[in-house]
């Protein structure tokens, strides 16, 4: 089952299709989406309203390592 996390990546890089990006910057967008994905559903976040102010800075401050 993907995940509402998922569904709104996907949603995303379908609209940058739409708009001509690059097949390229598509996939690499991609990943490093996957890659938020992936922390989000480590911290028990399973929707992107679930994202607080303070869960941004952690992730910010996770990815600066």
């Amino acid at each position: 089952m993907q995940s509402l996390i998922n569904a709104e990546i996907e949603g995303y890089l379908y609209h940058l299709r739409m708009r001509n990006f690059t097949e390229e910057t598509i996939r690499v967008r991609g990943r490093y989406l996957s890659y938020y994905e992936k922390w989000c559903m480590e911290k028990g976040i399973a929707n992107l309203l679930e994202v607080s102010k303070e869960a941004a800075f952690e992730y910010q401050q996770f990815t600066s390592v």
